[in-house]
């Protein structure tokens, strides 16, 4: 079952933001994508502005992102990557986009291991 899947929305975010709280970086990266695909409803994108006290929005997305790659999750840094690249959320910085790329290749993503490297 993905993020996007669970049965019990509230369950999730309360178990992701604390999660992510600890430095889990999965936990951030889970939280970041219930947020940029706007969570499951209404009710869980109001549950999530509250939760984490300000507007989900893909700023946020990225802050969740960002502290995700630093937990060594090779997924996420390459989603970053990809956000510098398109300016999806951040401003387009190729420098940036190289780093997080190369990032991702040393964590073992090898997709992200093709691209340009700073």
């Amino acid at each position: 079952m993905s993020v996007t899947q669970t049965a019990d929305p509230k369950r999730a975010v309360d178990f992701y933001d604390r999660a992510c709280d600890r430095q889990n970086g999965r936990a951030c990266h889970n939280l970041g994508v219930l947020i940029m695909h706007g969570g499951l409803g209404a009710n869980l994108a109001e549950l999530l502005r509250t939760r984490l006290r300000e507007k989900a929005d893909l700023g946020q997305t990225m802050r969740l992102f960002r502290q995700s790659c630093d937990g060594d999750i090779a997924m996420t840094c390459s989603r970053l990557a990809e956000a510098y690249v398109l300016g999806d959320g951040v401003a387009i910085d190729p420098q940036r986009a190289a780093a997080f790329r190369r990032g991702a290749c040393d964590l073992g993503r090898q997709s992200a291991c093709a691209g340009p490297r700073p």
